[in-house]
């Protein structure tokens, strides 16, 4: 597609049409936008969390056959995965914040009709 944040506001990328590509990403996408959307708060992709239960699966099949078993205390942790209080609390919402005041500052301070 070949856009940047710098052609936003521009007749290269209207608002209307950033608005646009913003509300069809999906939400496997990295953006901070779709990661704070999601109705979970934060889902990982169906891969990923395949692979993260795979990982924690082999983790406590390993200890159980280790000499530490017997100690409860020793369990591996999981992996810990993205929760909708942790969304909500900071992490995405606030970069997504964030990014939005410094493009806002960035389109005030440039020259009218660039």
């Amino acid at each position: 597609m070949g856009l940047d944040l710098d052609d936003i506001g521009s007749p290269r990328l209207t608002w209307g049409r950033l608005w646009r590509l913003i509300h069809v990403m999906p939400r496997t996408s990295r953006s901070a936008y779709a990661w704070a959307k999601t109705a979970e708060g934060g889902a990982w992709p169906i891969d990923i969390e395949l692979l993260a239960g795979s990982v924690d699966a082999l983790s406590v099949a390993n200890w159980q056959r280790s000499k530490k078993a017997s100690q409860a205390s020793s369990a591996p942790k999981p992996i810990k995965r993205p929760s909708k209080t942790e969304a909500l609390r900071g992490g995405a919402r606030d970069e997504l914040e964030a990014r939005g005041r410094r493009l806002l500052e960035r389109q005030r301070s440039r020259p009218v009709g660039v």
